[in-house]
């Protein structure tokens, strides 16, 4: 009896006791990238509304921020567009912009006191340079400028921009699981601008990849614009054949990945995007694009930014 008693008291200990459990899993997100829009505002509408309404066709996490690469010609209209087509989506919460190779000084004030300056998580060190950090979740972007002077020379990112990118990816905080980065130009062009800008200036533009390299357990890819294409390589050698090869899509392992966004205007009827769903650990990217009086946008690429499984 006595051996029974201690038993039905060691049950009763037990669940009095809390339970143990294992740490809530932080939710899956996604965020989209896009691209020149140029003056097309009702293009980017149409990009933008795809951007919105994708989620529930897919069923998957509806977008959370909106990353445009640059070349936002009409951006107080592109703006206020983004505003009205999201009023009723709250789960969007950013417009993150870029400069392009046009921006002007007028548009960079814009981006910095009428949009960024508008949402805590922006840190922009120098309002007149549109480079700046975006903290969300487990997520750091690294938005750099290179067509002002202070981070870049003749539409690449200088000493000081690369310099600037390294530090704020080295502070990254240790929750920050992902690490991205976005600059207008792609450091390795394909279909249009080989041989120029970017593609130009080799021995600053290898040692930046190089940089990024060091840090790819957390760098998950970079993301451009500019050519108005879309394209996706994963490139671990900057100065290699593969990489300097314009017909070539290198997918290297243990590289980094350059995605281009396409564009959200500049190429007509032609419109592009890129949806980046975070997962954990597991980072993935689906590219769509519509084409001329088709009916909606189709998947043209759907890959891992990473070689976590998904949770």
């Amino acid at each position: 009896m006595r051996r029974s008693r201690a038993i039905l008291a060691g049950v009763a200990l037990l669940a009095a006791l809390p339970a143990v459990s294992e740490p809530a899993a932080r939710p899956s997100f996604a965020f989209a990238v896009a691209a020149d829009p140029h003056n097309d505002v009702d293009a980017f509408r149409e990009v933008m509304r795809d951007v919105r309404d994708r989620p529930a066709r897919e069923q998957g996490p509806p977008g959370e921020l909106l990353l445009v690469a640059g070349d936002l010609h009409a951006l107080e209209k592109e703006y206020a567009a983004f505003r009205e087509d999201f009023k009723g989506a709250p789960s969007m919460k950013a417009f993150l912009p870029m400069t392009g190779d046009h921006a002007t000084g007028p548009l960079r004030a814009f981006m910095v006191r009428d949009i960024l300056a508008a949402i805590p998580q922006a840190r922009v060190p120098d309002p007149a340079v549109v480079s700046y950090t975006f903290d969300w979740r487990s997520v750091r972007i690294v938005v750099a400028d290179p067509n002002h002077p202070a981070h870049g020379a003749q539409r690449f990112l200088n000493d000081a921009g690369c310099q600037w990118v390294e530090a704020v990816i080295r502070e990254t905080p240790p929750e920050i699981e992902h690490v991205f980065v976005g600059i207008h130009e792609p450091p390795f062009p394909r279909n249009r601008h080989v041989g120029e800008m970017t593609d130009a200036k080799r021995p600053i533009r290898n040692a930046f990849w190089n940089t990024l390299l060091k840090h790819r357990s957390r760098v998950r890819a970079v993301f451009t614009g500019h050519t108005h294409y879309l394209e996706a390589m994963r490139v671990a050698d900057p100065a290699g054949a593969a990489a300097n090869d314009p017909d070539r899509y290198p997918e290297e392992p243990g590289g980094i990945w350059q995605v281009g966004a396409g564009a959200a205007g500049a190429r007509g009827d032609l419109l592009s995007y890129v949806r980046i769903v975070v997962d954990g650990r597991s980072v993935r990217a689906v590219s769509y694009a519509r084409e001329g009086k088709a009916p909606g946008f189709r998947v043209v690429k759907d890959w891992a930014l990473t070689d976590d499984p998904p949770r």
